[in-house]
C-alpha cells in the first residue's frame, strides 16, 4: 500500500476516534479556557506528525533584500495548482516585466511591464509535473528578483500520480462535514505532507483573512515562510502566535512561535533579539520537560553566545 494511501486512511480513522474534537463551536471560537480547542489542537498535532512532513531547508542566513523584487510566492514548493499566483516583493512606483524559466530557458513573459505585485500564471504553455522552474521578475529600475542571495527559491509541479492523491484526500475532507476552520487546518497538513508549502500558506492567509485569530494558525504561517527563506515574512505571525499563545497560556505554542521568532532573528543578524527570543523558547520547553528541545536551543544560545 502506498504511503499517501495510509495516510487518507488515517486521516479517515482519526476524524471517525475524534469527531467533536474536529467540529463544532469549541474549535472555530477558541479561548484560554476552551478545553475542546486544546483537544482539539493536540489531535491535529497528531496528524501532522503522522504526515509525511517536509524535512527542515536550509532557508539562508542571510536576510531578503527589501529594495528587491524577490519573490514572495511560488517558491521552494510543490504545486498543485498549474496555474499558479506568482507574487513579489513591491518596489513603489515600479513596474514589472515578469517570466517564468525552465531548464531550455524561459517559457513565458509578460507581454509588457506591470504595476502589480502578483499576476496568475495563464497555464499556456502548460506547466510540465516534475520539471523544475524558476519566476523571475525584472523592476523598471534595474533590480530584479534573481539579485536575492538566497539559493533554491523554484518551484515544481507535483506528480500526476501524488496529485490524484492530494485531490482525493481533499475530496475525503470535504465529504466529512467537518467546521470549516477544521478542516482547513487539515487541508494545510496535508498540502505539507506533499511538500505543497505554497497551497499551504495561502490557505493560512485566508483562514486570517476570515477572522481566525489561533496561535496555532499564525504560527503554522510563520513556519511556513521561515521555511521558504522570507524570515522579514516570518516575524510578524510569529509575534501575533506568541502573544496569542501567552495569552491563552498555550505553552507548546509558546514556545514554539518563540523558537521560531529566534530563527528569525538569527537570519536577519538580529543577535540580542535571537537570544532573547530563544531565552524564552528554551525556560518554556523546560517547563513542559522537553528535554530534547531544550538541548537543541541550549546549543543555538551558546552559538550566539
Amino acid at each position: 500500500m502506498k504511503h499517501s494511501v495510509f495516510r487518507v486512511i488515517l486521516l479517515t480513522a482519526t476524524i471517525a476516534v475524534f469527531p467533536g474534537a474536529l467540529s463544532g463551536p469549541g474549535f472555530s471560537q477558541p479561548s484560554g479556557g476552551d478545553r475542546s480547542w486544546r483537544r482539539s489542537h493536540r489531535e491535529l498535532h497528531f496528524i501532522a506528525q503522522n504526515c509525511r512532513c517536509p524535512e527542515t531547508v536550509d532557508n539562508g542566513r542571510n536576510p531578503v533584500d527589501p529594495f528587491i523584487p524577490y519573490i514572495i510566492s511560488p517558491r521552494r514548493t510543490l504545486l498543485l495548482d498549474p496555474r499558479p499566483l506568482l507574487q513579489w516583493n513591491e518596489i513603489p512606483g515600479a513596474t514589472y516585466t515578469v517570466s517564468i524559466r525552465g531548464p531550455q530557458g524561459v517559457i513565458w513573459q509578460t507581454p509588457e511591464p506591470i504595476s502589480a505585485t502578483e499576476i496568475l500564471y495563464p497555464g499556456d504553455p502548460p506547466l510540465e509535473p516534475g520539471v523544475t522552474y524558476q519566476a523571475i521578475v525584472q523592476a523598471d529600475d534595474g533590480s530584479s528578483s534573481l539579485d536575492e542571495d538566497v539559493p533554491g527559491s523554484n518551484f515544481t509541479l507535483l506528480s500526476a500520480d501524488d496529485a490524484g492523491q492530494v485531490r482525493s484526500a481533499l475530496a475525503l475532507l470535504a465529504d466529512q462535514n467537518l467546521n470549516p476552520t477544521a478542516e482547513a487546518l487539515l487541508q494545510v497538513y496535508f498540502y505539507l505532507g506533499y511538500y505543497l508549502r505554497a497551497e499551504a500558506i495561502a490557505t493560512l492567509k485566508t483562514l486570517i483573512a476570515q477572522g481566525e485569530t489561533t496561535a496555532l494558525v499564525y504560527r503554522l504561517l510563520g513556519d511556513q515562510y521561515l521555511q521558504v527563506g522570507l524570515s522579514p515574512l516570518a516575524e510578524p505571525p510569529y509575534l501575533e502566535a506568541r502573544d496569542i499563545a501567552s495569552a491563552n497560556q498555550e505553552l507548546e505554542e509558546l514556545a514554539a512561535a518563540l523558537a521560531g521568532l529566534g530563527e528569525v532573528y538569527i537570519n536577519l543578524n538580529q543577535r540580542e533579539k535571537a537570544i532573547e527570543a530563544l531565552t524564552r523558547a528554551r525556560d518554556t520547553y523546560e517547563t513542559l520537560e522537553n528535554a530534547s528541545r531544550v538541548r537543541d536551543i541550549d546549543a543555538k544560545l551558546e552559538r550566539l553566545r
